[in-house]
């Protein structure tokens, strides 16, 4: 009796900890910026929520995190990046928890 409650502990155990982290993933918005004629990443891009003082920089496959409750809150994100028209992206109109945001060249 006791072997069959611990197998049916560490199962639950195992279960729970399959929720939390899948939970955990959609507490961000991630994205990747792209150059829109070469179809590259855009590395270093700064990302940042507009009017705060808030944001992340792009890393070298262009992506980005940023966290989900910005999206609750209305915000927008600004895309700016050296040679490269700014971008204002509004996270009401993000359906996914991905985006992926097109630059300009100047």
């Amino acid at each position: 009796m006791q072997v069959f409650f611990k197998q049916l502990m560490f199962c639950y155990l195992l279960l729970k900890s399959c929720t939390i982290l899948y939970a955990q993933d959609s507490e961000f918005l991630s994205g990747k910026v792209i150059d829109e004629k070469t179809d590259e990443p855009v590395i270093f891009a700064t990302v940042r929520v507009k009017g705060k003082a808030k944001g992340v920089i792009t890393n070298m496959d262009g992506s980005f995190k940023i966290p989900s409750f910005f999206k609750k809150d209305g915000d927008t994100l600004l895309i700016s990046s050296m040679g490269y028209v700014s971008t204002l992206i509004a996270l009401s109109d993000v359906v996914y928890d991905k985006v992926n945001i097109i630059l300009d060249i100047r």
